[in-house]
């Protein structure tokens, strides 16, 4: 089977926190499956951690933290 886009999904739920689906017959997310919610929380809590320091080391985004 060939995927023509990305089977992940991450929404935004009312109450700020985020959801993420993925295609379980995708191969590029089936390792995800077997994942625990805590390893999965833990994964994507990671990636989103080294995907804002990329963004800011490359000027994108601007910490909101202070700098003291």
């Amino acid at each position: 089977m060939t995927y023509s886009e990305d089977s992940l999904r991450v929404t935004e739920n009312d109450d700020g926190t985020l959801g993420v689906e993925w295609d379980p017959n995708d191969p590029k997310y089936s390792f995800l499956n077997t994942m625990t919610q805590d390893e999965l929380q833990s994964y994507f809590t990671r990636a989103l951690e080294e995907f804002i320091k990329e963004c800011e080391a490359n000027g994108y985004i601007h910490s909101s933290k202070s700098h003291t």
